[in-house]
């Protein structure tokens, strides 16, 4: 996928000698995945998880998954970005993009839930 490629070579540029790295795992089991007030597996249980690798220069990357009751049952999450502090602001600007891997790709994404 073009997306995990994008993020090998951004962890690559960025773990240099001369870069600290930190590397972070989290897992979750929930009772129901709500996003923006919609059940994404209609009230069931979810199970998420994800990596994250943030660099001393201020670069970060990670993935987060979680199981969806739509869209072939999993949402992938893919990010990086860049963090910094100006005169006691915290700046962070980042891209974020979510796929969920089974779907057709001729199909459009469809939210679980009721309207």
């Amino acid at each position: 996928m073009k997306i995990s490629a994008i993020l090998l070579i951004a962890l690559a540029f960025f773990t240099g000698e001369n870069h600290a790295t930190e590397v972070s795992a989290n897992t979750a089991l929930a009772t129901d995945y709500v996003y923006r007030g919609i059940s994404q597996t209609d009230e069931e249980f979810t199970i998420q998880g994800g990596f994250d690798v943030s660099f001393e220069s201020g670069f970060y990357a990670g993935i987060w998954a979680s199981n969806v009751a739509f869209d072939g049952s999993i949402e992938t999450d893919y990010y990086l970005g860049y963090r910094t502090e100006i005169n006691k602001f915290e700046i962070d600007i980042g891209y974020l993009v979510y796929v969920y891997p089974n779907q057709p790709t001729n199909q459009p994404t469809k939210r679980a839930g009721k309207f």
